[in-house]
């Protein structure tokens, strides 16, 4: 988000589950301390909106046949800055 201090330092790991039409089941924050600093709050809620706005990842359907490889996601955000 624009106006974040230090964003460029900031990185988000977030696990996604997915169910196999590709709809986002969960995103969860794996940072521990979050809640402890209003940026970087502003950066995970940023992220988590990303991640359920991008769902459903249509293009996962096409690998149903895989579907225990990709239910389980963990995808790391590094801001361009």
């Amino acid at each position: 988000p624009a106006g974040v201090r230090d964003a460029g330092e900031m990185i988000v790991t977030i696990r996604i589950r997915l169910r196999r039409d590709g709809k986002v089941e969960s995103a969860d924050i794996l940072d521990d301390n979050y809640d402890n600093d209003a940026n970087f709050r502003t950066m995970v809620e940023s992220a988590r909106r990303a991640v359920l706005k991008a769902s459903p990842f249509l293009a996962l359907r096409s690998f149903s046949d895989d579907y225990d490889q990709w239910r389980d996601v963990t995808m790391t955000f590094r801001p361009p800055v």
